[in-house]
């Protein structure tokens, strides 16, 4: 038997365009053979070589930097023909990530704490000496 067909592939999440606000993205895709059964899907993202991952049919790429990216799903049946999709989305690192000092009532940010901290810490010291 000769399978002619490409499988069929659909990236499920994230669709084009979207823009996420976090270091790690959940890449999820269905696909299907008509004529044989899956072997296998391969992922990438961006230039990085292609990873195999089996039957699944979710990836979770981690710390990925602010920018656009294009993830590329590729699957393969039984007699090796395939299909390839890809998605570009957007990374932008929500202010989340940024350390806070929470108390109640409000956040601090850390990196204004210096700000905040020196001026206090001079006075103290002026009116103690």
């Amino acid at each position: 038997m000769i399978d002619d067909n490409a499988p069929s592939l659909t990236i499920t999440d994230p669709t084009n365009g979207t823009t996420i606000e976090s270091k790690n993205v959940t890449i999820s895709w269905e696909g299907s053979d008509q004529d044989s059964e899956i072997n296998h899907y391969e992922i990438k993202i961006d230039a990085e070589d292609w990873i195999k991952v089996g039957l699944d049919t979710e990836y979770t790429i981690n710390n990925i930097d602010e920018g656009i990216h294009e993830v590329e799903v590729k699957v393969i049946d039984l007699f090796q023909t395939f299909r390839i999709e890809s998605v570009i989305f957007s990374i932008v690192h929500s202010e989340d990530t940024i350390p806070t000092l929470s108390i109640p009532g409000f956040t601090i940010f850390i990196t204004l704490l210096p700000i905040v901290l020196i001026p206090l810490l001079h006075n103290f010291k002026k009116k103690k000496a």
